[in-house]
C-alpha cells in the first residue's frame, strides 16, 4: 500500500487560467511544487502532473496538465496536496511535521504538556 505526505493545501485560485495558490507544508517547497512533479489532490489522492509553478510572496503557484481554466479548479480550493512518501535525509534535530504527530511533549523538569496533534 503507497504512503503519502501532505507537502501543502491549496488555499484559492488565481487568475483566469487554473493557477492555484498553495500554502506549503514543507520546507523542500521548491523542489516539490516544480513542472514536471506528480502530486495527488484531495482524500481520494486523484493523481496529477504540474504543469507550471512559481512562487509569489513564498506561496507555491501551480498549474495542472490538463486544468488550464479556473471553472476546472475551483473545486480543488481547501484539499491537501499529496507526494508518495520518499523522505530525504534531514540534518541532526531536524523532523519531518509527519512524525512529531501525537508525540507527547515535556518541559525541562519532565513535567507532561501534552501531545502534538
Amino acid at each position: 500500500m503507497k504512503e503519502y505526505l501532505v507537502i501543502g493545501k491549496i488555499i484559492k485560485v488565481v487568475g483566469l487560467k487554473g493557477e492555484l495558490k498553495v500554502f506549503p507544508s514543507t520546507d523542500f517547497s521548491s523542489s516539490r511544487f516544480k513542472k514536471g512533479n506528480k502530486i495527488y489532490i484531495g482524500e481520494d489522492k486523484t493523481e496529477y502532473e504540474i504543469k507550471f509553478a512559481r512562487n509569489i510572496d513564498s506561496f507555491p503557484l501551480i498549474q495542472l496538465n490538463g486544468f488550464e481554466d479556473i471553472n476546472l479548479v475551483e473545486g480543488f480550493v481547501e484539499k491537501l496536496i499529496y507526494i508518495e512518501k520518499n523522505r530525504k535525509d534531514l540534518p541532526k534535530d531536524t523532523y519531518y511535521f509527519s512524525d512529531l504527530i501525537d508525540c507527547k511533549t515535556y518541559d525541562q523538569n519532565n513535567n507532561y504538556i501534552g501531545k502534538i496533534i
